[in-house]
């Protein structure tokens, strides 16, 4: 090999145009990169913060199950036995409320809308299969004809009579007329809450 030529790579003096990177070059910052610096400091804050209050409320729930296991463990197995008896029993009480017919009502109803030349002599009442409606037959007498039919269209009025059926329509001896009426009675009109 020839001494001149040198197999080193490596040069022996500074090239004018390389950049010697001892030196500390000033990095330029902009205003897009600071904020996108806050905003992923505040994004990480705020996900760091859900993460922890999600292990707080497990861990609060999970002390409270322990409580409650505490707490079932201390009540004695015959006084809940003795809660579910008392708790269908009130169940039973409140669908016997809920479903309990107030005849009363149906009576203040008649009264209110009966007029004074009807009077009702009998009263007679059968509820259908379902027990939503309540048939009702009524005798009775009516001054005159004018008053029968005044009587009906009252009765008709309302929401509480439905099917409203005169029927055996005849005088009596004294000139008064005597009637059958069969009438159904929404149940729903009678409850008595």
């Amino acid at each position: 090999m020839d001494p001149q030529f040198r197999s080193s790579f490596i040069p022996k003096k500074n090239i004018s145009g390389i950049v010697d990177k001892t030196k500390k070059q000033k990095i330029p910052t902009n205003l897009l990169s600071f904020l996108s610096a806050i905003i992923f400091i505040i994004a990480l804050v705020v996900s760091l913060a859900s993460f922890g209050y999600q292990l707080f409320l497990e861990n609060k729930l999970n002390a409270k199950g322990v409580e409650l296991e505490m707490f079932r463990n201390t009540i004695e197995q015959e006084k809940i036995a003795e809660f579910q008896a008392l708790d269908q029993k009130i169940r039973a009480a409140r669908e016997l409320l809920n479903n309990h017919v107030s005849m009363t009502n149906l009576f203040e109803y008649l009264e209110a809308n009966t007029l004074p030349n009807v009077q009702f002599r009998s009263f007679d009442q059968e509820t259908d299969q379902d027990g939503a409606l309540l048939t009702i037959r009524l005798e009775g007498v009516a001054g005159d004809y004018a008053t029968l039919a005044l009587q009906s269209d009252i009765f008709g009025r309302g929401n509480v009579l439905t099917k409203i059926n005169f029927s055996n329509i005849s005088l009596d001896n004294l000139g008064r007329i005597l009637f059958s009426l069969e009438v159904k009675v929404n149940k729903d009109s009678l409850l008595y809450f």
